[in-house]
This record gives structure tokens, C-alpha cells and sequence, in this order.
């Protein structure tokens, strides 16, 4: 995956108010190549289970917070179309999109353990006896942005199903084993189920379809592609992150605003970020 050199100046107004803002972000910089490297060593296979995820809010400092990162690419927000990974890639990154669950990030070149996961919008997971499917029920209560509704179980099948569709050039649908692409359904509105083919099932399905450390697998709203239309949805984004995006230009400039009373922090620190390309 490559967005090009181009470098991108990152502002984090730190303004209160209201006590709204951001619990972290994180830049990482993407990688130009990547050839040469050795394959990372798989760890020993176990039931995946859910773990909690930490929620810390420290106290911060005001003030703007400048920050260099690689590239500033177009939203392409359809996963099918999404062959530079915008939305799990920069828009996982910086909380404008969430997957449904995270594995625990480790050393370079080292999976993380495939019995440990951490719940996002999945809050809870059964992997069937004979591995032919997984269950996930959805967390309840998480809206999306611009007033589309709350995460239902057909957002999350709808998400994946569209990413390995036939004539599929995404990014994301590409980083799934063969096996896990045989369709995902809905059970029922916070229920979804992923089907596995007979002797299909990988034992590092969690880190494949939550995302590795450059590159996630975020959800995006069926309902606002259905409001929009395609070519409007492609570059209008609807996350369900920290930060609401206002405005998203590809190598020039992304708006963004706080989200109050977001499910993963009662109440967030940054009110608004803006990422700007330099001139």
C-alpha cells in the first residue's frame, strides 16, 4: 500500500469544550516497501475469547499539537473499490472508523496471540464446535455519524460481504483467507454470523478480519450507502470513531469534530482535529 511521500502536517487543537475531545491517537507511518522480510512466525492456535478493553482518560495539556505523517489519500469508502485501504488504513488510524474487534498489537514480525482479541464493535464472539461459523453479537447503542442510526447486524455483514464480492478490488476483502469468504449473514439486528467453509477455518481469522498493524477492517453504514447513493457514499465519510469527518480532501486536507459521549470514552479530550497536507 503506498499514498506516495507527500507529508502530511497533522493539527490537534487541544480547545475544551465541554470536556469533549479524544481519548489517543496514534500515527504510524506507513511503510514505502516491503520487500525482503522475513514472514512473521505464527504463535500456537487456541480459542479465540474476548478480552476488555482498557479505557484510560489522562489529563492533557492545551494548545496544538502538530504531527508528520506519510500520504493523505482520497476517501474511497466502499470496501469493494477501496484498493488503497482508506478506510481500515488512515481512517481505523485516526478514529474516524471502527472494526469489529482488534487483536493486541506485538513486536514487528511477531503475530499477536490468536486466543485474545479485544472487543469493538463486536462485543462478544462464539466460534462453533465444528468451525464452520462465528457468531458475533453487536454492541448495542453506537451511532453512526451524521444521524444514520445505530450499528446493526446488517452494517457488519454488509461491510464484509461487499469487500470479497466478485469484481471485488479492495484492499481489505484481499487480506481475508478463502475459507472466511463464503458469506456472512444476519441472524438477527445485533447478531451476525460469519460462515466458514468445511476445513477452511484460520486460526489467525481474528487478526485477518480485525485488522494488523497497518491495516484494519473498518465498518461503514449500509443505510447512509442506501441514503446516498454510491458515488456520493464513496467520498462522504460515516464512521463510527472518536472523530466525525467534516470535510475530506485526498492530499490536501481532512476536518474533523469530536464526538460527545463516544461509547468508548464517556467524555473525549480533543474537540477538533484537522490533518492538512503541506503546500
Amino acid at each position: 500500500m503506498n499514498w506516495g511521500g507527500n507529508i502530511v502536517r497533522t493539527h490537534l487543537s487541544w480547545n475544551w469544550k465541554d470536556g469533549l475531545g479524544v481519548l489517543a491517537i496514534a500515527v504510524l507511518v506507513v511503510a514505502m516497501a516491503c520487500g525482503g522480510e522475513e514472514a512473521p512466525t505464527r504463535s500456537a492456535t487456541a480459542a479465540p475469547k474476548a478480552t476488555s478493553a482498557p479505557v484510560v482518560v489522562p489529563a492533557g495539556p492545551t494548545g496544538q499539537l502538530v504531527v508528520g505523517v506519510v500520504g493523505l489519500p482520497p476517501l474511497i469508502q466502499l470496501q469493494s473499490k477501496d484498493a488503497p485501504g482508506t478506510v481500515g488504513g488512515f481512517g481505523v488510524w485516526w478514529d474516524i472508523f471502527d472494526p469489529i474487534l482488534s487483536p493486541k498489537l506485538m513486536p514487528s514480525k511477531v503475530y499477536p496471540p490468536t486466543d485474545e482479541y479485544i472487543p469493538q464493535l463486536a462485543e462478544s464472539w462464539v466460534i462453533a464446535p465444528d468451525l464452520t461459523k462465528i457468531t458475533f453479537k453487536i454492541r448495542q447503542g453506537v451511532p453512526w455519524h451524521k444521524g444514520y442510526g445505530d450499528v446493526t447486524a446488517e452494517d457488519i455483514v454488509w461491510t464484509y460481504n461487499n469487500s470479497f464480492e466478485e469484481g471485488s478490488t479492495g484492499n481489505a476483502g484481499e487480506q481475508l483467507p478463502s475459507g472466511h469468504k463464503v458469506g456472512w449473514e444476519v441472524q438477527d439486528t445485533y447478531t451476525a454470523v460469519m460462515n466458514v467453509a468445511e476445513g477452511g477455518f484460520d486460526p489467525l481469522w481474528g487478526y485477518l478480519h480485525g485488522g494488523n498493524f497497518l491495516q484494519a477492517f473498518g465498518m461503514v453504514s449500509k443505510k447512509a450507502y442506501d441514503d446516498m447513493g454510491e458515488d456520493k457514499f464513496l467520498t462522504n465519510a460515516v464512521g463510527t470513531g472518536l472523530f466525525e469527518v467534516t470535510y475530506w480532501r485526498g492530499h490536501d486536507e481532512i476536518l474533523a469534530e469530536a464526538v460527545p459521549d463516544h461509547w468508548r470514552v464517556k467524555k473525549a479530550r480533543l474537540s477538533d482535529a484537522k490533518n492538512r497536507r503541506d503546500a
